[in-house]
C-alpha cells in the first residue's frame, strides 16, 4: 500500500506545481507550441512486487513466500514521441524503455538446508498514448496504453550457500500502464518534467518444476511495478517550443 501511495503523491505534486505554474501570470489562451517529435532521457526510483509460494506442502513455518522479495532501486532510460495541438489542447504518442536495477533476495533456512528466492526486473518499456493541457510554459499530462517487462524468478534449494537444485521462471510480459505528470519548458528546444507510471502485469506461472524440491502448488507471480522519475525531452525539427518565460 505504501508504493501506491508514493505514486498517487509524486503525480499530486507534480500536478499542483503544474496548476501552480499555470496560475503564475499567464492568459488562459496562451499554450506555447508543443508540437513535433521530440527525443529525451530519464532517471528516477521505483519499485516492483512478486507473490510466490516455495515448499508448499511443508509448514507455513518453512515455507518461502515471494512477497518478502524487496524489489526496489534506480531507473533510467530514453524516450521519444510526437506531440500535435489543437489551441491549449495537446495530445500525443510516446515509447519509451526504462532500464531497472530492481533485484532482490529471500532465504528461508530449514535445519541445514535452506529454500532460497530471487527476483529481478532488468527493463520496463511502454507504448502510451498522451494527452494534457498547456498554459504558458506548462504542459499538465495524463498517459495510458501499454507496457512490456523483462523479470526473473528463481528458486533454489540446498545447503545454504550452496544449492543442490535451482530453477528459473522468465516474465516476458504485457500488461497496461497508467500515469501523469508535468512538464515545463526551458531554453531553446529543451523541456524538463516530472511524472509517475504505474505498470500492471499480473502474470502467474506454475513453478511446481522449478527444482527436485518443489511442490505441486507453488507458484511464481510477477504483479505489478511504479516508477517516479524527472526527464529533459530534446524537440527536433521545425519552431521552437518557447513560449514566454515564467515571470
Amino acid at each position: 500500500m505504501s508504493r501506491v501511495f508514493s505514486f498517487v503523491a509524486t503525480v499530486s505534486v507534480a500536478l499542483f506545481a503544474g496548476q501552480a505554474a499555470q496560475a503564475d501570470g499567464h492568459p488562459m489562451n496562451s499554450g506555447g507550441n508543443w508540437q513535433g517529435a521530440y527525443v529525451g532521457a530519464h532517471v528516477g526510483t521505483g519499485e516492483a512486487s512478486y507473490d510466490g509460494r516455495f515448499d508448499s506442502n511443508e509448514p507455513v513455518a518453512e515455507q518461502g513466500f515471494a512477497s518478502d522479495l524487496d524489489l526496489s532501486g534506480g531507473v533510467g532510460g530514453v524516450q521519444a514521441g510526437y506531440n500535435r495541438q489543437t489551441g491549449n489542447f495537446v495530445y500525443g504518442v510516446e515509447a519509451d524503455i526504462t532500464f531497472t536495477d530492481f533485484e532482490d533476495s529471500a532465504l528461508e533456512r530449514d535445519n541445514n538446508n535452506s529454500d532460497g528466492m530471487d527476483g529481478s526486473v532488468d527493463w520496463l518499456a511502454t507504448l502510451r498514448a498522451r494527452a494534457g493541457v498547456a498554459r504558458g510554459n506548462v504542459l499538465v499530462f495524463a498517459t495510458a496504453g501499454i507496457a512490456f517487462a523483462d523479470a526473473s524468478y528463481t528458486a533454489n534449494n540446498g545447503p545454504v550457500g550452496a544449492p543442490t537444485s535451482s530453477g528459473s521462471v522468465d516474465f516476458d510480459d504485457m500488461g497496461y500502464v497508467v500515469g501523469g505528470g508535468v512538464e515545463l519548458m526551458g531554453s531553446g528546444r529543451m523541456s524538463f518534467r516530472l511524472e509517475g507510471l504505474y505498470y500492471g502485469f499480473d502474470d502467474r506461472e506454475d513453478a511446481s518444476t522449478l527444482n527436485t524440491d518443489s511442490d505441486p502448488d507453488d507458484f511464481a507471480k510477477f504483479e505489478d511495478a511504479w516508477v517516479v522519475r524527472a526527464g529533459v525531452n530534446f524537440k527536433l525539427g521545425g519552431r521552437r517550443s518557447m513560449a514566454p518565460p515564467l515571470k
